[in-house]
């Protein structure tokens, strides 16, 4: 069964939650620049407030038949998400190498698909704890070209990749975060700014294009930076080259 739920509507429920709830923040209000800095070269910039969290959502399809291949392994329903064919999308690629950056970067789905469970999560404040999450190099590398999914139970604990029918274990969402906690509080903090981190997401996005089109898109959303604030620059370069939410997981 074929999700009613759209990808922005999950994103938002989950994004609101994140933000309320477990300790993100979002880039905020414009923060407008002071005489000094207008008058500087490049416009003006502001530090990381934060340690970025990149977030891919993903609609999940309920599977609903024992002839559903992942039905011995999950039971009824499953869960499945799709990831696209390397030869329509470069978007795995491109996250595998911002997660390497190294950045904090997930994929997102929900572990539903009606728009009653969306409610009635967002509601009870559950969106988050029903989630499922997996970091791009959890499911590695593709190397062909085919499409491929990622199933998923009611409960945490494995995910199937396949086309090669590959079972990973799997985090929940509160193991998942805390991790990033842990992680985040053991490394030096970054120095980076937002343009800097606007700077990263053009660099990676343009090493792996080779249709023209998508270099200048690339090239001209750098240009167009220069009388942008930093906080456009990057979540724009978030959102239109790699198609991710950006969240900062704050001190």
């Amino acid at each position: 069964m074929v999700s009613d739920i759209s990808e922005f509507s999950y994103g938002f429920a989950l994004t609101s939650e994140l933000l309320e709830a477990w300790g993100l923040s979002g880039l905020g209000a414009p923060i407008f620049p002071t005489q000094v800095s207008e008058g500087s070269e490049g416009g003006y910039d502001v530090k990381l407030p934060g340690d970025p969290v990149f977030l891919q959502f993903k609609r999940s399809d309920r599977l609903t038949t024992n002839r559903a291949l992942d039905a011995p392994s999950y039971g009824l329903p499953y869960f499945r998400f799709q990831l696209p064919a390397s030869r329509h999308s470069k978007q795995h690629q491109l996250l595998l190498d911002l997660e390497a950056s190294p950045e904090f970067v997930l994929y997102a789905a929900p572990r539903f698909s009606k728009p009653e469970e969306l409610s009635a999560a967002f509601t009870a404040g559950a969106v988050f704890k029903r989630s499922f999450l997996v970091a791009p190099s959890m499911i590695g590398a593709i190397t062909d070209a085919r499409p491929h999914s990622i199933s998923f139970g009611l409960l945490p604990g494995c995910f199937t990749f396949r086309s090669e029918a590959r079972i990973v274990e799997a985090s929940t969402a509160e193991e998942t975060l805390s991790v990033m906690r842990q992680v985040r509080e053991s490394r030096q903090r970054s120095n980076s700014s937002l343009r800097d981190l606007g700077d990263k997401l053009v660099e990676i996005f343009v090493a792996h294009q080779e249709d023209t089109a998508q270099r200048q898109l690339a090239n001209h959303l750098r240009q167009a930076s220069e009388n942008r604030s930093s906080m456009d620059y990057a979540q724009f370069a978030a959102r239109t080259l790699f198609g991710c939410e950006l969240l900062f997981l704050g001190p």
